[in-house]
């Protein structure tokens, strides 16, 4: 472990807007060069204000990985060089194109910059849609 936090501090990204967040006790932990911040109460990273709770300024880092499905975006593209969205286990896969869409409408994009759902649970496997 090599820094505690007792988890009360302002949100200052645009998603949380200055609200007040209470996680509970947060600590960071290192290993291998990694460090690691958890706290007691879960939420999504979304916001710069978690890692600077915890003393790591989110710009000074070559690599940050979020536990957020999208709202980060709102408070760390701005300082992404690239994002790369990886799909974790559990109930909300962040591949949407994985998921069994049935009464969804058709010409839909499915993720950013992927292909679209053609209907009765079909993505047609050859067309992309541009983002923009």
């Amino acid at each position: 472990m090599t820094r505690l936090a007792d988890g009360n501090f302002t949100a200052t990204g645009p998603m949380f807007g200055g609200s007040r967040m209470t996680l509970g006790p947060m600590a960071v932990l290192k290993t291998g060069g990694v460090e690691i911040i958890v706290a007691s109460k879960k939420m999504q990273a979304a916001d710069k204000a978690i890692f600077r709770h915890v003393g790591i300024e989110p710009a000074e880092r070559s690599i940050l990985v979020v536990k957020s499905s999208v709202h980060f975006r709102a408070d760390f593209t701005d300082i992404a060089g690239e994002i790369i969205v990886a799909t974790a286990p559990g109930p909300n896969l962040a591949d949407h194109e994985a998921l069994d869409y049935q009464r969804l409408r058709a010409g839909v994009r499915l993720m950013p910059t992927g292909r679209t759902f053609e209907g009765a649970g079909q993505i047609h496997p050859d067309r992309a849609v541009a983002d923009g």
